[in-house]
């Protein structure tokens, strides 16, 4: 994917809403809302390098899987788009969190899976689905599962925004989460948030707001910091025309944690400020075998030349067998423009809290779904499919 000029910004939100609906049906076991989300013939590549399956194929597994499931939701997280025309190759992690049915005498146990979906998005007849997807697996790990009304129900942070708007009603529906300390170490709790709007004179006004527990789990680890997480969704400030600046803003966000990930340190040197950038920064980040930072939903400001995002960030982080952590940090970060090219002159990191988890599943996962992406810039993975 390259960071030149990005696509418009009702492109962009047509692919997104289109990988939003996607993770709602695999999670409410929807075959014709997940079908929606493909053209007619797509194909998905899953598992070792080849393996491919048609979508119906695909729609058949997933709504048989889902079966078996009393509860699955997909977190998706970092999209990046590039266009060219009616063609549109896409990149978003996920993050899955899904509770088997309940079995008499056996212990509960959450799964957590998470990897990135590599798109080739397609506009037919007006319409952007999904034509070509790579499915990259990446982490695999458990962690006791307890009852969802054992745990808040705050949202301390949301992703996955999927909102309908009318020309005076709207409805909006996040996926939510809060880590809060226990006496067992920590609980972590997902939901939904629902809100209905109308529309005001001269802005949304909202009219209801709902707030639904789905599911909890008993983490081992600790609180490393008081700060509250940042909550709110992605500010969007079209009456003073800088739309476009938001979402240049946001994608330098984004590439800084792909190249993170990957190790990338000429994207890093692309996207910072100041010379030699992608070294000094990487060199604090090479301790993993491979990591994951989700940004979640924050508020991104933009003043003149200057902007500043801030966003809860979860970090997943794999070290090797037995050395898995998830880890919630609050990032704040600082961009300048110069040029038309929006740059980040520093990066925050407040770390908030550290979990460790169960990967004895993680081995098994990876050699079932094919290797786990390598931390550098050429790996296949990161090409456009």
């Amino acid at each position: 994917m390259t960071d030149t000029a990005l696509p418009a910004v009702t492109d962009r939100t047509a692919i997104r809403t289109c990988l939003m609906r996607y993770g709602r049906a695999i999670d409410q076991g929807d075959e014709a809302l997940l079908r929606s989300s493909f053209h007619p013939h797509a194909v998905i590549e899953m598992g070792p390098v080849g393996t491919e399956i048609t979508v119906d194929g695909f729609a058949e597994a997933m709504v048989a899987a889902s079966g078996t499931l009393t509860l699955g939701r997909h977190v998706i997280t970092n999209h990046r788009v590039d266009r060219s025309g009616d063609v549109a190759w896409s990149e978003a992690y996920y993050l899955a969190t899904m509770l088997p049915l309940r079995a008499a005498e056996v212990p509960w146990t959450a799964t957590f899976m998470a990897g990135r979906y590599a798109d080739r998005f397609e506009r037919r007849d007006g319409q952007w689905r999904i034509a070509h997807r790579q499915m990259i697996a990446e982490w695999h790990a458990t962690a006791p599962s307890l009852e969802p009304g054992d745990a808040p129900a705050a949202a301390a942070c949301t992703s996955n925004s999927l909102d309908c708007f009318g020309d005076q009603h709207a409805n909006t529906e996040s996926y939510s989460l809060d880590v809060r300390a226990s006496r067992d170490g920590l609980t972590m709790a997902g939901g939904r948030i629902s809100a209905d709007w109308v529309r005001g004179p001269s802005a949304w006004v909202l009219e209801e707001r709902r707030s639904v527990a789905d599911w909890a789990v008993q983490l081992t680890g600790e609180i490393t910091a008081q700060t509250p997480a940042v909550t709110g969704q992605t500010t969007r400030r079209d009456e003073q025309g800088h739309t476009h600046d938001v979402a240049e803003v946001e994608e330098r966000v984004l590439a800084r944690a792909r190249a993170l990930d990957r190790l990338d340190t000429q994207l890093l040197d692309e996207v910072h400020a100041y010379p030699g950038a992608g070294r000094s920064v990487l060199e604090r980040a090479r301790d993993a075998a491979a990591t994951q930072h989700h940004v979640l939903d924050g508020t991104t400001d933009v003043a003149g030349d200057y902007a500043r995002h801030e966003a809860p960030v979860l970090v997943m982080r794999s070290a090797g067998p037995g050395a898995t952590t998830l880890e919630g940090a609050r990032e704040l970060v600082e961009l300048e423009r110069t040029n038309d090219v929006w740059r980040i002159t520093s990066a925050t990191s407040t770390p908030l809290w550290r979990a460790d988890l169960d990967d004895a599943g993680m081995a098994a996962f990876l050699h079932a779904r094919g290797a786990r992406a390598r931390r550098d810039r050429d790996d296949p993975t990161y090409a456009r499919g």
